[in-house]
C-alpha cells in the first residue's frame, strides 16, 4: 500500500494525506491528477516560508513498514494513527501506523507508551 501525501510548510499546517492506495500505479495516477488540478486551483498555494513546488511537495510513501492489517478484514476502511507535534510555531504530523480494524486501532491508542494526547483516528 502507498500513501499520497501533500507536504505543507510546518509554519502553516500539518501535511495532508491525500489518499492510501493498493498499488503504486494507482498512487502515481492520483498524484498526477492532483498536481494537474492544483496547477489551476491550489488550496495550499499560500504557505509560510516555502516556495510551492508541486512536483516536490506531493510525495508517495511506501506504507509497508507502518501497516498493521488483519488479513481477515477487508481493507475498505483504513484507520491512520498520527502524532502531531507543535512547537516554535510549527505543526508536524508523523504517521505512526495504519490499521484496517477499528478495535486494533483503539487498542493501540489505549496501550501506546507515548503521550497520545494529540493522536487522532
Amino acid at each position: 500500500m502507498f500513501i499520497l501525501l501533500r507536504k505543507i510548510s510546518p509554519y502553516t499546517n500539518e501535511d495532508i494525506i491525500l489518499g492510501i492506495f493498493e498499488n503504486k500505479s494507482l498512487t502515481e495516477d492520483a498524484r498526477e491528477m492532483y498536481i494537474n488540478h492544483s496547477l489551476v486551483a491550489d488550496k495550499c498555494a499560500s504557505q509560510a516560508y516555502v516556495t510551492i513546488n508541486l512536483e516536490k511537495d506531493v510525495i508517495i510513501i511506501d506504507a509497508k513498514a507502518i501497516l498493521q492489517l488483519d488479513d481477515k478484514i477487508e481493507k475498505l476502511n483504513l484507520f491512520v494513527v498520527s502524532k502531531y507535534f507543535e512547537g516554535f510555531g510549527q505543526i508536524i504530523r508523523k504517521i505512526k501506523l495504519i490499521f484496517n480494524d477499528v478495535l486494533a486501532t483503539k487498542n493501540y491508542i489505549d496501550t501506546a507508551e507515548e503521550d497520545i494526547e494529540n493522536v487522532n483516528y
